[in-house]
């Protein structure tokens, strides 16, 4: 049974995948990832993964940590990078979302661009204003394998498959008990523990089990890593400089000079700091998880399968100390703590809370409590045709409390004199309470799906059964949410906002194997030909058909040629269409200096809408094709080679304009979003102010001259359909096993080489190739786009003993970081000798290694049967990230804003300890 199923995958290019132990014992009654007829694998398509010796050997803690290991995965999995508090609307919660192909709009967008199944069936997703599947609520210790599928998948799996289908096949049965436990301890006093327990029991005609597990694991902070800094340079020499300006000591800025509180004059460098050392980095974290099934055959042809999942995950993330920026007038008691500064005038003070609260202010934790029951009905019809009902129903419900700074508080508190901004320290302890409010939301999704598939054979050509497939589904996905109003000092709770949708669905697939067994001939083993569509209706937004085309071609029985086209799409996600919970934005500007059209110097304001969708919302889509072969040389046994190349075409990308964008940089690159309000016309002013209420009316006085508030602009940065993508590269992998007379060695290789990166940013917008140069869209213009992942292992296997090392690489690149011009005019350039410009950027590699010893029959008693250890040490080497600069000076010598970034990020030499027993 295990050799057949491994040659079945064989021909889908699995570069790492074991074959299971399935409880049925015909390979008709296999499913693979990427059909729905079973027995047969997915022509055409580029299949990788993990077996369950592959898991034990990642050393992960949780199947996220283990698909961060997938070159062809991105995105920040271990939540280390960018996963503290989000300003004071902490919504974006800490969940992070498995991307294939790092395809553009993943961490904007409100739903997943990767479809996540366990068993081939959704699980129930989490979050507030972005949802996604937090694959840490399946226990590790019941997957038996993963399967990725690369390409896009909508005319099987209907939505949110633009990037690819991940599937965690879990144990159709536990016969016995397992116990596991695992301690993980680093630098810096890094900690993390997490352990398990699972059992269950078999008879003739079915089984049940059951598995808990929990992890925990500490927080770690910049000071906890050499390499994190937040630096940008000095404009007089180049030296590096620290970007915060709001530090633990108070600065004052007074006639355009810089002072202490006690009136010693400051220079630049004493101005500044770096806040790094405090913000978090990896969030504190708990996991509770329960999984459980139940199998029963009914009859001799009908079968019962049950399964069900809970989660409890707490999250609690700190950022770094909360700053703040202050006008003291002379009158305030406070004022310049009786120092002797050179005028009577204003004084702007700069400062942190870090003297009074520990880290700062700037904290949430996060709860996502999550459960799901599916229950199914699987029968035999006779004549080879089987027919499988699902039901699938869940629940989760995500909260976020972020303790937060409340400027309008803290304004008035050090009006009254009760909060000193020149020393926090010695402020009224009632003030410093008084000037905190917590950020309280809420999210609910229910999920509800019906499924109903009969598949079986046709008639018979001489290549073989044409085998055919057909399907319908309903699902609803109920989504709610409710919102602190952080606009409103008061932080009152707002109404609940809620939005369900539906989608009904159709779905078929044919295998027609034109030559096999039957009729093959010299250069033709076998010819498989798989065309699949699926008819998805929503409610909302219409209907949408999506096709596939999949070919295998063998030429012989050691050369396998693949190809596939088909065309995907992700429809907007319940959160898409409700839109970012970040408030509408009203922000001081100085377009052309501060002098407006009549004269007047008053101070200007942009508003920018990000509080809602552009209705009609489309879903995104994508073009998806890939060919690809897999080579076993007959006369090196053991071999396997791999390679694929792929092509994606993304269309209408859902997503706001990248947060941090300059106002310049949006009227540029994206003119009709920018609205010039001189020129609103009535309809105009009409519409935005449905959605700003009366904020547009506080800032906005039509006819006043000289104009005391004045809206400059209006940016409707609300989510939308907007840029297209066109994405190329190669997956490749090598995999050689050799038995010997004193055990075997095993060595593999797998990677992705990103050959096409090319976006156009808006309708307007010329097409930019983002491996040349840099993200003209991006918050942080120093983007990186790697072009090279891989990873390669060797390992040894001698009786009871396994040794492996891992090695991982994340590409560099060379003279990418120098740009000169701005918005769409960005091109690459030679810099100018006054330039901050960063030649290259070295490899990132880290090596791992793992070692297991089985104690049976090691002479230690009975106790010792069926009983592992192992030992995983990551990153041996313990080596850093290099430093990204991502600053620079433009053709003026003038600096611009930004500082160094991280090109990758990880704990340090970690060493994890294992132990499993079975009994």
């Amino acid at each position: 049974m295990k050799m057949k199923l491994a040659a079945l995958l064989a021909g889908s290019s699995v570069m790492a995948l074991a074959s299971p132990a399935l409880a049925q014992d015909d390979d008709n009654a296999i499913v693979v990832t990427g059909t729905i007829i079973r027995g047969v694998a997915p022509a055409g398509a580029n299949v990788v993964g993990f077996s369950e010796e592959d898991v034990q050997a990642s050393g992960a803690s949780n199947l996220n940590e283990l698909m961060a290991t997938l070159p062809q995965v991105s995105g920040n999995l271990y939540g280390s990078t960018g996963q503290g508090v989000q300003g004071n609307f902490n919504s974006f919660v800490n969940l992070p979302r498995i991307s294939l192909r790092d395809l553009p709009g993943s961490n904007l967008g409100g739903g997943m661009q990767t479809l996540v199944l366990v068993d081939g069936h959704r699980l129930i997703s989490g979050g507030i204003a972005q949802v996604g599947v937090d694959s840490r609520v399946v226990s590790p210790m019941l997957v038996e394998r993963v399967e990725v599928i690369t390409d896009g998948g909508s005319a099987i799996y209907g939505s949110d498959a633009i990037a690819g289908v991940i599937n965690y096949i879990t144990r159709s049965e536990y016969d016995g008990v397992e116990a596991t436990g695992r301690m993980s301890f680093g630098q810096n006093g890094y900690q993390a523990w997490n352990g398990g327990v699972a059992g269950g029991t078999a008879w003739d005609t079915g089984s049940v089990f059951a598995a808990f597990d929990y992890a925990t694991r500490d927080a770690m902070f910049g000071r906890d890593f050499d390499y994190i800094r937040d630096y940008g340079r000095n404009p007089a020499d180049l030296s590096p400089l620290p970007t915060g300006t709001q530090c633990d000591t108070a600065t004052v800025e007074e006639g355009g000079a810089s002072y202490s509180p006690s009136g010693t004059p400051l220079s630049l460098l004493e101005t500044r700091c770096d806040l790094t050392g405090s913000s978090g980095r990896l969030s504190e974290e708990w996991i509770h998880n329960f999984n459980a099934g139940f199998t029963q055959e009914l009859t001799e042809s009908l079968r019962f399968d049950l399964r069900g999942l809970y989660s409890d995950r707490t999250t609690a993330s700190r950022s770094s100390p909360y700053g703040f920026t202050a006008t003291v007038s002379p009158g305030n008691p406070n004022y310049a703590m009786g120092g002797a500064l050179p005028g009577a005038g204003d004084q702007t003070v700069r400062f942190n809370f870090s003297p009074v609260y520990d880290q700062g202010v700037n904290k949430a934790t996060t709860s996502l409590v999550a459960w799901q029951v599916s229950p199914s009905l699987t029968w035999d019809v006779g004549n080879d045709w089987q027919i499988r009902g699902l039901v699938s129903y869940g629940e989760s419900e995500t909260t976020v409390r972020n303790t937060d700074l409340v400027a309008t508080r803290v304004n008035d508190a050090i009006a009254a004199g009760t909060l000193n901004p020149y020393d926090v320290a010695s402020s009224d302890p009632g003030a410093l309470a008084g000037v905190l409010g917590t950020n309280y939301q809420q999210g609910w999704n229910t999920l509800e799906n019906y499924r109903l598939t009969a598949d079986g054979p046709l008639f018979e050509l001489p290549g073989g059964m044409i085998r055919t497939a057909v399907g319908a589904e309903y699902m609803s996905n109920d989504f709610s949410r409710q919102l602190t109003t952080t606009t409103d000092p008061t932080y009152p709770l707002g109404a609940r906002e809620s939005y369900e949708q539906t989608v009904e669905s159709v779905f078929g697939q044919l295998s027609v194997p034109i030559f096999g067994p039957g009729n093959r001939f010299f250069l033709m083993e076998s010819l498989l030909l798989q065309v699949s569509a699926r008819y998805d209706n929503y409610n909302d937004f219409g209907s949408t058909v999506n096709p596939m085309i999949g070919v295998t071609y063998e030429p012989t029985d050691w050369l396998t040629i693949r190809g596939n086209w088909g065309e995907s799409f992700q429809a907007a996600s319940p959160t898409d269409i409700l839109g970012t919970t970040a408030p509408t934005n009203i922000a001081p500007t100085l377009p052309g200096n501060g002098t407006l059209a009549d004269g007047s110097t008053n101070t200007a304001y942009i508003v920018s809408l990000t509080n809602s969708a552009v209705q009609p919302l489309e879903p995104q889509t994508t073009t998806n094709w890939s060919v690809g072969f897999d080579l076993r040389p007959p006369m090196i046994p053991g071999l396997t080679l791999s390679a694929s190349y792929y092509h994606i075409e993304l269309n209408g990308r859902i997503s706001n304009v990248a947060n941090g964008s300059s106002n310049a940089l949006i009227n540029t690159v994206f003119p009709n979003l920018y609205y010039d309000a001189s020129e609103l016309t009535p309809a105009q002013f009409q519409a935005f102010r449905d959605l700003t209420g009366t904020l547009l009316d506080d800032y906005y006085v039509a006819g006043e001259a000289p104009r005391t508030n004045l809206v400059e602009a209006v940016i409707d940065n609300r989510r939308r359909n907007i840029g297209n993508n066109l994405i190329e590269g190669l997956d490749f992998s090598a995999r050689y096993f050799h038995d010997t007379d004193w055990g075997s060695w095993d060595a593999s290789i797998s990677g992705t080489f990103k050959l096409t990166d090319d976006e156009q940013a808006s309708s307007a917008a010329p097409w930019i190739n983002k491996l040349e140069v840099r993200d003209p869209t991006a918050a942080n213009v120093g983007q990186l786009n790697e072009r090279l992942r891989l990873t390669a292992s060797f390992g040894v296997s001698v009786d009871n003993f396994r040794a492996q090392a891992t090695l991982n690489r994340q590409d560099g690149r060379d003279n990418a970081f120098y740009v000169t011009g701005t918005g769409a005019t960005q091109v690459a350039a030679i810099p100018p000798a006054n330039a901050i410009y960063q030649a290259d950027v070295d490899p990132y590699l880290t090596l791992d290694l793992f070692f297991r010893y089985n104690l049976d029959n090691s002479g230690w008693g009975d106790w010792t049967s069926d009983t592992s250890l192992t030992l995983n040490i990551d990153n041996v080497t313990n080596e850093e990230p290099d430093i990204v600069q991502t600053g620079s000076r433009n053709l003026a010598g003038t600096e611009s804003a930004g500082g160094y970034g991280l090109f990758g990020q990880n704990l340090g030499r970690v060493f994890t300890v294992g132990i499993s027993k079975r009994f």
